[in-house]
């Protein structure tokens, strides 16, 4: 069918009505085109599809630059959209979601949400996984698909990334691999994963990459979460020091699913002391090793949910949380107001999450007081949420 693209939805596909009212979400297509669309999945109330021929194109569009975008390749999902018109899609998504799960007002969400600064769209990534094929070559799957594509070079990830990583020697039966380089080591950690996450395992069970974030040195072990890219975590600090705003006098800091300590080892500098929780037990390993020459710092290794501050004297403290996709829920969010905190500043990574957490959050008297959203995923519409609130009776 022919579809009029409306808008982009969380996750990056077009979004149009048939001519029966259903919302039709379409695969490659982008606000105000005319699309010829071939349709994959059919339900009462939604249709799926993917672009068969753009009929009146967007000047948001391009030509793909990677030759495996035409052979499948769904690792950039996004290549079709010009790079200084895909952080106003984004912001456009995140708008959309504080509108219709935050429940906020339009004008009120377009006046919180700011675009971060543009990071680079090639060769950024220091952090990759790729998935073996049955033949046991490496590649990346195809866009929701367990179809393996073969790749040979990959234009998002650092050069020296991308020479490490198509050419590691995959032991037989292993489903995928992730390799991690340093930008300032010479280091390099290789992690091969079978059939589940729990079969994962290190070429080196101590293999660790060295890496120097804000002018603070890291230890990441391999199995340790941290984000794909040097420069996107600089950024990242950049905004989320700023969102904190300055420390007061015998402040703490919260650090809130807090992983190797990425923001309790930056912005935790300027706090008195700092408490960092996390239920991964590499990360917190690693934590304590980057947090060592803070006087203060207190590591937990708990699940962020059942953890609860102890009552101490003195200002209320500052929380920095930073949830996986799933974002804090009901229960993380219980977890921060129980902090009692003087700000809040809220790391997401899933558009969807965020917008639920913001509802949360202010259900708990706490305001949304700005959103930026940093494109730390270029060429894909993934897009990294900080967000801050503040308690209610403050506003």
């Amino acid at each position: 069918m022919e579809i009029r693209i409306d808008s982009v939805a969380v996750g990056g596909d077009g979004l149009g009505r048939a001519d029966d009212g259903r919302v039709v979400l379409v695969c490659g297509a982008l606000p105000g085109e005319l699309v010829r669309v071939d349709i994959t999945e059919e339900r009462r109330s939604m249709l799926r599809g993917k672009v068969v021929d753009v009929l009146e194109p967007s000047q948001s569009r391009q030509e793909p630059w990677c030759p495996h975008v035409p052979e499948g390749c769904g690792g950039c999902g996004w290549q079709h959209v010009r790079p200084d018109r895909q952080g106003v899609l984004k912001r456009s998504i995140v708008i959309d979601a504080l509108r219709r799960t935050a429940k906020l007002d339009q004008s009120e969400a377009e006046r919180v949400v700011r675009l971060g600064p543009a990071l680079p769209d090639r060769g950024y990534r220091t952090t990759a996984r790729g998935a073996v094929a049955p033949d046991g070559r490496l590649g990346m799957r195809a866009y929701h698909s367990e179809i393996v594509v073969p790749i040979t070079t990959c234009g998002v990830l650092d050069p020296s990334l991308d020479a490490a990583m198509w050419s590691a020697a995959v032991p037989e039966g292993i489903a995928e691999v992730e390799v991690r380089i340093g930008l300032s080591s010479p280091d390099r950690s290789i992690r091969f994963i079978g059939g589940s996450q729990e079969d994962a395992r290190p070429t080196d069970p101590s293999s660790i990459v060295r890496e120097t974030i804000a002018g603070v040195p890291f230890q990441i072990s391999s199995g340790s979460f941290f984000q794909t890219s040097t420069v996107g975590a600089e950024a990242l600090v950049k905004i989320v020091d700023d969102a904190v705003g300055p420390a007061g006098a015998g402040q703490r800091l919260i650090d809130l699913y807090g992983g190797v300590g990425l923001f309790a080892a930056t912005v935790g500098r300027r706090f008195d002391a700092v408490t960092l929780v996390d239920l991964a037990k590499s990360s917190c390993r690693d934590a304590r090793a980057n947090l060592v020459r803070h006087p203060k710092a207190q590591v937990v290794e708990s699940d962020v949910a059942r953890w609860r501050p102890a009552r101490v004297a003195g200002p209320a403290p500052v929380v920095i949380a930073d949830p996986a996709r799933r974002g804090l829920d009901r229960s993380g969010v219980a977890t921060v107001t129980a902090c009692r905190p003087d700000r809040v500043v809220l790391v997401s990574c899933d558009v969807g999450a965020f917008a639920r957490d913001v509802r949360l959050l202010i259900d708990a008297t706490y305001s949304l007081v700005d959103v930026t959203c940093l494109d730390l995923f270029p060429n894909t519409p993934l897009v990294e949420v900080i967000s801050t609130f503040e308690p209610a009776h403050r506003r």
